[in-house]
């Protein structure tokens, strides 16, 4: 596979997941905007701005954006682990790495991962959303 090619791939995979879990991520960025819109209704442009500046937190955008990264993470670790094995024949240092044990699911790594992402992506990304918004 060349370099374009997996390139291709990777925005096809990231693209299909997008159009996925675009209705989601749209509904927790609706959520947050109808609470700002009720609360500048009945308290004014000041209680709507203290509470943007006080709640920066999205727990439905948390967890859309948790549940993005946990698939679209494994299907990448798929298509690497295929490509890998495919290249196997090519290169064999590829093949000696891949002569350890197999690959498989673990779920100590997924849980690994998953508290990396909530303790500091998930944080970022929805903080910097709220920022924005």
């Amino acid at each position: 596979m060349t370099r374009q090619q997996i390139i291709k791939q990777y925005e096809q995979t990231n693209r299909k997941f997008e159009e996925k879990f675009f209705p989601s991520v749209r509904s927790a960025i609706h959520k947050k905007v109808s609470v700002i819109i009720s609360r500048l209704r009945e308290g004014g442009y000041d209680s709507a701005r203290n509470y943007l500046l006080t709640d920066l937190t999205n727990p439905a955008m948390a967890e859309a954006i948790r549940k993005l990264y946990i698939l679209v993470g494994r299907k990448h670790a798929q298509i690497t682990y295929s490509r890998l094995l495919h290249d196997r024949r090519k290169r064999k240092y590829v093949g000696l790495m891949l002569q350890t044990k197999g690959f498989g699911f673990n779920q100590q790594w997924t849980d690994f991962i998953i508290n990396f992402l909530s303790r500091f992506l998930l944080e970022k990304v929805t903080i910097e959303i709220a920022n924005t918004t």
